[in-house]
């Protein structure tokens, strides 16, 4: 004998025979490993990266992809990580911004006739 009767349980006069097991061979499939159900998470990648460059706009992206995610019940660490990295640039770039203006106006604001 060949084919699925030298296996054992496989052929239908031993006493392990099961026809549901043999039908098909299909197996459901694997949920996916990282939420891909997740409608934030792509957009919480973008609001990071942009968070990077353009503050303001990483910020805004990156607080949408988050309020996504959290009405989906998922966590988006991408997006939060976009908010703090937004955020902080932000700052940062206020009060280089308010550096340079103060450093301007102290060196070119006194000029005398």
């Amino acid at each position: 004998m060949t084919g699925f009767s030298e296996m054992p349980g496989q052929d239908p006069l031993s006493a392990g025979y099961n026809p549901e097991h043999l039908e098909g061979f299909e197996a459901d499939p694997l949920p996916p490993l990282h939420g891909a159900d997740d409608p934030g998470r792509t957009l919480g990648i973008i609001g990071l990266v942009l968070a990077i460059f353009f503050n303001i706009i990483g910020l805004i992206v990156s607080i949408v992809a988050y309020n996504k995610s959290r009405k989906a019940g998922y966590s988006n660490g991408f997006a939060v990580a976009g908010i703090i990295v937004g955020a902080v640039l932000l700052i940062l770039a206020g009060v280089l911004t308010l550096l340079l203006l103060g450093t301007g106006l102290a060196l070119f604001g006194t000029v005398s006739n």
